[in-house]
This record gives structure tokens, sequence and C-alpha cells, in this order.
């Protein structure tokens, strides 16, 4: 996030992006972790939610029955009414999309 888009941002709204990463680490350990982005939307009938890619390491080390109870431990931690949308990507996988697109 650049300095610009921090300043305009709320002190609930930094908060919450606090949270999202604070939650990650409690439930993932704070190894795995690589990037992270957090962008308030709309889904597709125009109700408030948060859009959450966590960029990890391995993807394939992340224990499915935590992923599931994320947007739980999410919701029970975030200021906003906004609805948690977390998304899981692999680095690599990542990294070889953005290779793709040059």
């Amino acid at each position: 996030m650049d300095k610009t888009t921090a300043a305009r941002m709320s002190a609930s709204a930094k908060r919450d992006v606090a949270n999202v990463k604070k939650v990650f680490e409690e439930q993932f350990g704070a190894g795995i972790l690589v990037d992270m982005e957090v962008r308030p939307g709309h889904d597709h009938d125009g109700d408030p939610v948060l859009w959450i890619t966590y960029v990890v390491e391995d993807t394939t080390a992340l224990d499915i029955d935590t992923v599931i109870s994320m947007v739980r431990r999410l919701r029970e931690r975030l200021e906003t009414e906004a609805f948690p949308m977390p998304m899981y990507v692999d680095r690599a996988e990542l990294e070889a999309e953005r290779d793709e697109r040059v």
C-alpha cells in the first residue's frame, strides 16, 4: 500500500487491515505470508465486501479446516460491516501469471 492510499484511509480501515494480517498470522503463523492486499468493494448484489488476497509461500501448506474458518475469524475482528472474501495465492503461481502478461 502506498503512502497516499494509507493517508486517505480512516483509522477504522487501518485497524481492519492490521487485523486481517493479524488473524492470518495467528492462524497460520507469521513465516508464510509474503504479501497481502485488502480492497473494499461490492459483490454482485451490491453488498459491501472486503476483497482480501493473501500471497503465501506455498498454498499446500495451509490447513483446509483453518482456511474454512477464516471468514468467521475475520468477521469477529473487523470493525467494518463488509463481508470478508479471502483468497489464497501461491507466490510462484502469482509470479508465473505476471510473467505471462509481459
